[in-house]
């Protein structure tokens, strides 16, 4: 059952991955088309568009973009290469790693309004099993 355990937190782990990587470069094409209007949308917040060249906070919702979707790649790396086999060093870096970036989003996005749960639900959704399944596995590991 922990190998099961290890694999089912594994595929948890690649869903948020490829999650992040499809919002990471659903948002840089947004940010390099000089428009950060698919963040106005998901906020609701018209005062977020910017349909005009791009400025400075345009290059930094970019490379947050990039960022993200960076983010997203090694935690589906980690997932495939380590949690997958239930090592311990990939249990603790994509906990950190997923914990860190979920965390981030609470604090920066959701509770100053700029994103509603309803939007940014699906990640820290699947961190929950990812986090449970992978713990319950390497506290049975022998």
């Amino acid at each position: 059952m922990t190998r099961s355990a290890a694999r089912i937190g594994a595929i948890f782990y690649a869903l948020w991955g490829l999650l992040h990587i499809a919002g990471g470069l659903s948002l840089l094409h947004s940010a390099m088309a000089g428009s950060s209007a698919f963040l106005a949308a998901q906020s609701g917040n018209p005062h977020l568009s910017n349909s005009g060249p791009m400025d400075a906070s345009s290059w930094t919702f970019a490379f947050f973009a990039f960022l993200l979707a960076g983010i997203g790649l090694i935690s589906l790396i980690i997932a495939i290469t380590g949690n997958w086999k239930n090592y311990k060093s990939g249990y603790w870096v994509n906990f950190g790693l997923v914990f860190l970036a979920d965390l981030g989003l609470v604090l920066f996005l959701v509770l100053p309004g700029v994103l509603t749960w309803s939007n940014a639900w699906p990640g820290p959704l699947l961190f929950l099993p990812a986090f449970g399944f992978s713990t319950w596995a390497r506290l049975n590991s022998r």
